[in-house]
């Protein structure tokens, strides 16, 4: 996909959840829960070792994260 064709699918499609590398994060979306799951790092400095989501801590978080998302939505 071009950029653009990118800019308009975020523009136009209400995500629950996005994984994408940094420079995809800090363009305009509708997602309601954001991962950055590959390089580049554009505004932040990973010091955390399972970044992106790899091994079981990785997926553990992931799950977490997701765990709560889904929580939220039925509480709302």
């Amino acid at each position: 996909m071009s950029e653009q064709e990118i800019e308009k699918c975020l523009n136009e499609e209400e995500f629950y959840l996005l994984l994408a590398d940094g420079s995809t994060l800090l363009l305009p979306s509708k997602s309601r829960l954001k991962f950055q799951i590959s390089n580049p790092n554009l505004d932040k400095h990973n010091i955390y070792p399972y970044a992106p989501f790899v091994g079981l801590n990785g997926t553990l978080y992931l799950i977490q994260n997701l765990y709560e998302l889904h929580k939220k939505a039925y509480l709302d």
